[in-house]
């Protein structure tokens, strides 16, 4: 039967109290959608805002200063923040990028858009932001250095220039990083088509593993009696295996890595906002900064990404400028996820967004006197590769994880946490209040109505498959 903890195969039903067997379903839809926010201020030649959106992959929130980080790994991005709106609960639709990138391209789940395996790519079909804003008259351009956000998975669509920048596993940062990165976008800029609002993508992967921090940032975070440890993947494996113990030391010295690499590229961002403001295109523009999911280092027993649903992978950074600095220095602790960015940007613009779209326009978060709705949005994320099959659900202060499947463990097993009291995620209070849990899990049970779409099956080559062996994608 749907809907509570038992029907999980967790645990007995209670002896007593109410139980939810099951929900009232009366649409399948996302939620009706939101009325149209205040229409765009006109940028100073009355077109459009350019937009650029700026993902830095493996970013945790809870590692820069603007979200309350006690090291200076962020100036930048901190100086960012004030002259923007800075949202507190944002979360990511999983907790890998793939699946991550195509939600935030499309603004839906990643159980609709299927982009959720190793070999996955993006239905035939799906509308994505390149195309709807290529549509409005933008033009169009990205720089990846990830291999998962690259044409071969069809997350180039809609863009006129895609950058794919080649990873190079003779070096130890094995991917290219923000430096090169500005280079291909400031060379872009400087060519870019004439009289035309622009869309920039633009895809940074220096905090991701392995950590490689350049001079002078290593020195600058390494820590009097942290472990030198090698941030590299088989640091990660052999911890993972146990063969390497998890002492105080050893995660200090790889936190100490990552958020050196976390310093350089924040300075990397702060070229480009110099670079736009010299060019005369910062006031005017539409800047988002987010990631697409954090890094585990211990939290809850493993490393790196792409294993769990908690908090040190779901919850990102996102904060977001509007053109003529509106919303500057706000603090927005209403729930948002990267499906919303889409309806969000298209809502800003005016332009309608496709029908099938799951995300809810955050735009009214800007204004003045805004507060969150109540009840809140529930907020879904998925994990589903070498052999997991997780569920996630948040709505307010609570939150269910559901493991379907686990490698050597295929029992299910349902935690449910109160963020408020235990933002940690330490405390599971599915089977003592049961009532909660078989609550979210019947939300998590809507999913079973979404239309899911049909994937395109990738075949990886031989050198991308080494080159995602080389940043620890497959092992």
């Amino acid at each position: 039967p749907p809907g509570g903890a038992a029907a999980a195969g967790a645990a007995p039903p209670p002896r007593s109290g109410l139980r939810l067997t099951a929900p009232t379903l009366r649409t399948v839809a996302a939620g009706p959608r939101p009325a149209p926010g205040p229409a765009p201020r006109p940028t100073p030649s009355g077109g459009p805002p350019d937009i650029v959106v700026y993902l830095v992959d493996t970013l945790r929130a809870d590692h820069l200063g603007c979200y309350g980080y006690h090291r200076p790994t962020s100036p930048q991005i901190d100086r960012f923040a004030e002259d923007a709106t800075l949202f507190t609960g944002a979360l990511a639709q999983s907790s890998w990028t793939r699946p991550a990138v195509a939600t935030l391209f499309t603004g839906l789940y990643p159980e609709v858009h299927g982009v959720t395996g190793r070999q996955s790519g993006l239905p035939a079909g799906v509308a994505t932001l390149a195309e709807l804003l290529r549509e409005a008259g933008y033009a169009t351009a990205a720089v990846s250095t990830n291999p998962y956000v690259t044409p071969a998975f069809g997350l180039d669509r809609g863009f006129d220039t895609f950058v794919e920048l080649p990873v190079d596993r003779r070096t130890e940062e094995v991917h290219q990083l923000s430096d090169r990165l500005n280079r291909e976008a400031f060379a872009w800029l400087d060519a870019r088509p004439p009289g035309r609002p622009f869309f920039l993508y633009l895809h940074s992967t220096d905090p991701h593993l392995p950590y490689a921090p350049r001079s002078p940032y290593r020195e600058r975070f390494a820590r009097p009696g942290s472990a030198a440890v090698a941030g590299t993947k088989e640091t990660v494996y052999r911890l993972t295996a146990g063969e390497l113990e998890a002492t105080v030391a050893v995660r200090e010295g790889l936190i100490d890595l990552y958020d050196a690499e976390i310093a350089f590229n924040d300075a990397a961002f702060g070229e480009l906002r110099r670079r736009l403001e010299e060019l005369g295109l910062w006031e005017s523009a539409l800047v988002v900064l987010l990631a697409d999911h954090g890094e585990e280092f211990g939290d809850h027993g493993l490393w790196t990404h792409g294993r769990t649903l908690y908090s040190e992978q779901l919850a990102m950074p996102l904060v977001v400028r509007l053109p003529g600095g509106r919303g500057a220095g706000r603090r927005v602790d209403a729930p948002v996820s990267q499906v919303d960015l889409l309806p969000t940007l298209l809502d800003y613009l005016g332009v309608g967004a496709p029908e099938a779209v799951q995300g809810r326009s955050f735009l009214a978060a800007f204004e003045p006197g805004f507060s969150p709705s109540d009840p809140p949005p529930a907020i879904y994320a998925h994990l589903g590769i070498n052999g997991r099959r997780h569920l996630a659900v948040t709505r307010g202060r609570r939150k269910v994880v559901y493991r379907a499947q686990r490698l050597l463990r295929p029992m299910p097993r349902v935690e449910q946490y109160d963020l408020e009291r235990d933002p940690g995620e330490r405390r599971n209070l599915a089977y003592q209040e049961p009532v909660w849990t078989g609550y979210l899990l019947s939300l998590s049970r809507l999913r079973e109505l979404w239309p899911a779409l049909h994937a395109e099956d990738v075949e990886l080559s031989e050198e991308l498959q080494k080159n995602l062996e080389a940043l620890g994608y497959v092992h």
